[in-house]
């Protein structure tokens, strides 16, 4: 009898521990996939050069980069911005982040995002790199087709091609963090069980 006891409570600490963690660990594996990504170029203003046309790396996982390098001539303005698109057919949660850099101190722009409203986060330049807080916007995933803009805009300077190199990152998380119908179920058993042993124990 003791040992039954004993085993009662380890089963219910076993279960409790699930309820805690295993949840949540099911809402989070496996992101939701990007696929079918592209980008195209938009010129702007001034002597506007792309060093290498945008490239992504990725695009059919749950994370993905966008990279590419800008030159702007001496003197004058230069403005200019990249579109992407690509495709998630499952409900999610998309992170975007920023990394570069950039040999103009008051290079800025944008990043837009639009996933039936319009999310824009601004990033600036310090200290060469560029900077931008991550943001997350949530995706329905139903209609698959997700687009965004990069911007940006370099003032007049006196040096000849001025870089920004620069990577757009995605990352995706699965937004529900509902168990997995088998994990429920096994649950759903496992308190069935503690039940018929607790009616053992004080039978």
């Amino acid at each position: 009898m003791k040992n039954l006891k004993v085993f009662y409570f380890l089963t219910l600490c076993a279960l409790c521990l699930y309820v805690a963690i295993g949840p949540a660990q099911a809402g989070t594996t496996g992101g939701a996939q990007i696929i079918n990504v592209g980008a195209g170029i938009v010129n702007g203003n001034g002597i506007l050069e792309w060093e290498t046309p945008p490239s992504w790396v990725g695009g059919n996982t749950d994370h993905a980069a966008l990279g590419f390098q800008v030159l702007c001539g001496d003197n004058v303005t230069c403005t200019g911005a990249v579109d992407f698109g690509f495709n998630i057919f499952q409900a999610a949660q998309v992170t975007i982040s920023l990394n570069g850099w950039s040999s103009s101190p008051d290079a800025t722009g944008t990043v837009a995002f639009y996933d039936g409203n319009k999310t824009t986060q601004t990033w600036t330049v310090a200290g060469g790199a560029l900077v931008m807080s991550p943001f997350t916007v949530p995706v329905p995933g139903s209609d698959g087709a997700y687009f965004g803009e990069f911007t940006f805009s370099m003032p007049a300077n006196s040096d000849l091609n001025v870089p920004i190199a620069t990577s757009l990152d995605f990352t995706t998380e699965p937004s529900s963090s509902t168990p997995e119908p088998g994990s429920a179920l096994l649950l759903g058993a496992g308190i069935a069980f503690v039940g018929f042993l607790r009616r053992k124990v004080h039978g």
